[in-house]
């Protein structure tokens, strides 16, 4: 995982997780929502972990998402 404690500060530093284990915070019938607007908020490796374990263990969510997120 990349260093990024020059970017959050100490309240959530320990609640930073791989994407692997946030997509295990999802469950059947979740609603899920991610960023947008350009590509520097474009939602990359949770979405994807989401999409990994699903094929796993099939579910169905619902996504909420900004707009152009690539």
């Amino acid at each position: 995982m990349i260093d990024i404690k020059d970017r959050i500060c100490d309240v959530v530093a320990g609640k930073v997780m791989s994407a692997e284990a946030a997509a295990e915070f999802v469950q059947d019938g979740d609603k899920v929502g991610t960023s947008g607007f350009t590509t520097s908020g474009y939602p990359k490796a949770v979405p994807l972990a989401i999409a990994d374990r699903g094929k796993k263990a099939p579910c169905k969510i619902n996504v909420c998402t900004g707009a152009s997120v690539g």
